[in-house]
């Protein structure tokens, strides 16, 4: 004799199905946050890096001492000068600065910096990491931070060197 399912069995079922979705995608959602942040914790510490590069060759950190706004923060931005040097420059600012050494070797490779179109160094999200020198939070050196992934400074999500464990 065969024997069916009955209806309150295959709604058991179906919830059961539905559950474990909700589950998978849950996880597949915070792996992908985990991701973005850990992508962004990476290239803010390429940059920190060049950085502390450009400082241990230079003696100085590109700085915005005589900035007329005061400690604002600015886009990080890259390109490549008419000798072919990587150029590191702000968003809204004049000052430029040569990031190679006394070499002529980039502080930070990039090879997607071709020309003297200017490239915003971005997070996992596409947006511009945040630059500010002297920082408000560091104040011997620089701020670098990220809005994260809501893109609002100042929110739980922000992803920034004084305050990310991580990326020490």
């Amino acid at each position: 004799m065969k024997r069916s399912f009955t209806v309150t069995e295959l709604l058991v079922a179906i919830a059961i199905v539905v559950i474990l979705a909700g589950i998978l995608i849950g996880g597949i959602g915070y792996a992908g946050r985990r991701a973005d942040e850990a992508k962004t914790i990476a290239a803010m510490q390429a940059l920190s890096a060049a950085l502390e590069a450009f400082r241990a060759e230079k003696g100085y950190y590109p700085s915005f001492r005589n900035d007329p706004y005061g400690s604002v923060d600015y886009e990080v931005r890259f390109y490549r000068n008419a000798a072919g040097e990587l150029t590191l420059c702000f968003r809204g600012v004049s000052l430029e600065y040569k990031f190679v050494d006394n070499k002529g070797k980039p502080f930070l490779e990039l090879g997607n910096v071709t020309g003297s179109t200017k490239e915003t160094y971005v997070d996992a999200w596409g947006k511009g990491l945040l630059y500010q020198c002297p920082g408000t939070h560091n104040k011997s050196s620089f701020d670098l931070f990220s809005c994260g992934p809501d893109q609002i400074k100042g929110t739980a999500d922000d992803i920034a060197n004084w305050d990310n464990a991580s990326q020490q």
